[in-house]
């Protein structure tokens, strides 16, 4: 009996570097993992070869299937974010819609419109976040990304609705104040949510 769990052994031991390398089949993938389970002796190497890889700048090796859902729920939080934003943009197109004259026109495209088209076109570059060397560098220039996206719309809002507010230019940056303090805040979000999905993909 010890003689077949020792020959079981060195088969496991000689197919975990393709283990490793992801190369090696389903079936071998799933024989590996069970037997990791049961076997303390195999498990130690397993973890000493991954160890290695890793010192000598390979990246850190994460089994298919967990791989595999990580990216799932990376892609959910980013189409939660994308829905969420577009109903905020379409709500308030909507209210601002209901307001085309008054003291009160502008207010929702400096206070919704802006901010939230700004935070919705920065998750592009969620789309991109293999070309950043880190999660901190990922996570700051997705926060950037979303304030100069803003900028930009704010430019043109205020370009837009200067001969509306011509009389009116302290609801006008009123309404910009309000704004900006709201890009501000997606801004943070954009920071917190760019790091754990950068952190449920890997990115160290």
């Amino acid at each position: 009996m010890n003689k077949i769990v020792q020959t079981n052994c060195e088969i496991i031991k000689d197919l975990l570097p393709l283990y490793i390398d992801e190369c090696c089949s389903d079936e071998s993938s799933n024989a590996v993992e069970i037997h990791l389970k049961e076997c303390d002796d195999c498990k130690s190497v397993f973890e000493s070869m991954v160890s290695d890889s890793v010192d000598n700048g390979r990246e850190k090796f994460v089994p298919e299937k967990i791989k595999r859902i990580t990216d799932w729920r990376a892609s959910v939080l980013q189409s939660i974010l994308l829905f969420a934003s577009f109903a905020i943009l379409a709500v308030s197109i909507t209210f601002e819609a209901y307001t085309p004259y008054g003291i009160t026109n502008g207010l929702w495209a400096f206070a919704a419109i802006v901010p939230t088209a700004g935070f919705m076109l920065s998750l592009s570059n969620w789309y991109f976040i293999r070309a950043y060397k880190s999660r901190r560098t990922f996570s700051d220039f997705s926060s950037l990304f979303n304030f100069v996206i803003s900028a930009f719309c704010y430019v043109w809002a205020v370009i837009h609705y200067n001969s509306t507010f011509f009389r009116l230019s302290g609801s006008l940056f009123s309404f910009l104040a309000i704004g900006i303090a709201i890009t501000i805040v997606f801004c943070i979000v954009s920071k917190i949510t760019s790091n754990i999905y950068a952190k449920m993909l890997g990115k160290e």
